[in-house]
């Protein structure tokens, strides 16, 4: 009864009882059960989300300020970032030819194309136009880096917005460590009772997991339908083969090489970061847990 293990056990459950419901149409009949479930999975989404940043912020500024030689953080930066391309490469590069020999969107049937087609074509047209309008270039990533309002990164949970609330916390953790060692020392300790606190938040957080997994999975497999669930099923499988290859594989192959640990010792030490972050499908959730399990 460890919490990986109820969390893993409310993921299953999950999916058995949002099939049977969708089968039978229980939420149809109790709409208000529906309400129940979406509120406990929102509510648990948003507990995480309201410790990301700043658990984010201050376990940054300890961390630059703990390494104090410049010349091992510049080590370890170009190490991380090293390792981070290679595997981002990597993973783009698998995903694919997994897609591309495969060829999932032929297993969804016309009808069901057509429908849900029409149903998000105003959204599809206002992307595309986006896109064009807005076309990533290498100076725009390095501009979007800085804020211009780091408050209102903060405030926003999404993946957009936490690369610049990262550089802002190195660049204060860096000018902090500057500072004469007296007050330096005395801000560390301040820097690190707050890291400690959002730990225990977290912590205490997670013990709701078990239930907020439940919903959250429960609801998408009512809101998907079965049907269209069966559709995308080799979609699915895809995904998961190109995830499960890119885990035991390049992971694999990383930690056996580049760690002291064994490969079995790591993914049971990240499980909770794991099963958190397929229960959500949300990687801004899932970054306390991995900082905690790190």
């Amino acid at each position: 009864l460890t919490l990986p293990n109820l969390i893993l056990g409310a993921l299953v459950l999950g999916i058995v009882f949002g099939a049977a419901a969708s089968a039978t149409g229980l939420f149809v009949k109790l709409p208000n059960l529906l309400g129940l479930f979406e509120t406990v999975g929102t509510v648990f989404k948003n507990l995480i989300f309201m410790v990301v940043a700043p658990l984010v912020v201050f376990s940054l500024i300890g961390g630059m300020m703990g390494i104090g030689d410049l010349r091992k953080l510049g080590r370890v930066a170009w190490k991380t970032l090293a390792i981070y391309a290679v595997t981002a490469a990597l993973a783009c590069t698998m995903a694919m030819i997994f897609v591309n020999v495969v060829k999932p969107g032929k297993a969804v049937p016309a009808e069901t194309r057509d429908r849900i087609a029409a149903e998000y074509q105003k959204d599809q047209v206002k992307l595309v136009k986006s896109g064009e309008e807005n076309k990533p270039t290498v100076w725009s990533f390095v501009q979007s880096l800085v804020p211009t309002n780091v408050i209102h990164a903060v405030s926003e949970p999404n993946n957009r917005l936490m690369l610049p609330v990262i550089f802002f916390s190195l660049f204060f953790g860096l000018a902090a460590a500057t500072l004469e060692p007296g007050r330096r020392e005395r801000f560390a300790e301040f820097v690190g009772s707050l890291t400690d606190i959002f730990i225990r938040m977290i912590r205490a957080i997670m013990w709701v997991a078990p239930a907020g997994v439940f919903a959250l999975i429960t609801v998408a497999l009512v809101k998907t339908g079965l049907t269209v669930l069966g559709a995308l099923s080799v979609y699915a499988l895809v995904v998961l083969a190109t995830l499960a290859f890119h885990l035991f594989g390049v992971y694999g192959l990383a930690i056996r090489f580049l760690t002291r640990l064994r490969f079995v010792d790591f993914l049971r030490a990240s499980r909770p970061a794991l099963v958190t972050a397929f229960g959500t499908s949300s990687s801004a959730a899932s970054l306390p847990v991995n900082m905690e399990v790190v």
